[in-house]
């Protein structure tokens, strides 16, 4: 049998210790079956996913600490506590406009232990960033063709049009926040500011290159402006922290200094 043709969009969610749904962290990957491997069955590609990115975050590294260790213990280990929703966004090398919906599946893995106990906050990541071939595209100048937007295509417009002037080379790039992290993977010999140690950059792009040279599965960049998905080729991290704004926990003390009564 021939492998599916499905794209799927998977949605790995590290829960907080709170159990508040708006304090989880989620990173996506995007992936399809390689047409040379053994998956013949949606469930089967599902699985596979599922396998390889439990790999990307629980593998051990040969050269620092590994991806499970350097996330956040608020973060919980228990027996398949982080879930990873797929998402069937398309087929082929197109996605399909507004495809994302409910998800296809749901499949769990167990967290791997983490390397120390002392938390950073939660809106602290460190970006995976990723891009596929450029060919011929420049970083600015004229547009790809695009697909039109389905109420824009309500009122008479083409099914696509090609913008005058736009930044090609970004549609080709994609990124992942992962954290929320421990300070385990803190560089402390850089006495000028707090960066990312150089051991674990070197770990994480290993694993996104173990992604990319998965014999069942082709890791996509997904542009959702050029509503299609290329293999990706080259992913990198660099040394500064990111943050996440959106991931920060609400407050919960409040301390104030009113002198005047006012």
């Amino acid at each position: 049998m021939a492998p599916p043709l499905d794209i799927i969009h998977s949605v790995v969610i590290l829960p907080n210790a709170d159990v508040l749904q708006r304090d989880s962290a989620q990173c996506g990957f995007t992936f399809s079956a390689r047409p040379t491997g053994t998956l013949t069955t949606l469930d089967s590609v599902f699985q596979s996913i599922n396998a390889a990115l439990t790999a990307f975050f629980n593998a051990p590294s040969t050269v620092g600490t590994p991806l499970a260790g350097a996330i956040s213990q608020s973060v919980p280990r228990t027996a398949n506590a982080i879930s990873i929703k797929h998402y069937r966004i398309g087929s082929g090398d197109l996605v399909t406009p507004g495809s994302h919906g409910a998800a296809a599946a749901v499949t769990r893995f167990t967290l791997g232990g983490a390397s120390t106990s002392q938390k950073l906050p939660q809106e602290v990541a460190c970006c995976l960033s990723y891009r596929s071939t450029y060919g011929g595209a420049q970083e600015a100048g004229p547009g790809a063709v695009r697909p039109t937007s389905e109420a824009a295509q309500d009122m008479g417009a083409p099914l696509t049009y090609t913008p005058l002037s736009t930044h090609p080379r970004a549609q080709l790039r994609g990124r992942t926040y992962l954290g929320p992290l421990n300070n385990s993977i803190v560089d402390n010999a850089d006495v000028s500011d707090a960066r990312v140690q150089q051991n674990f950059m070197d770990h994480v792009v290993q694993s996104g290159a173990d992604l990319m040279a998965n014999l069942d599965l082709i890791w996509q960049q997904w542009s959702r402006v050029q509503g299609g998905v290329r293999k990706v080729v080259e992913c990198h991290v660099d040394n500064a922290f990111d943050i996440q704004r959106r991931r920060g926990v609400k407050a919960t003390v409040r301390s104030v200094a009113n002198p005047t009564g006012g």
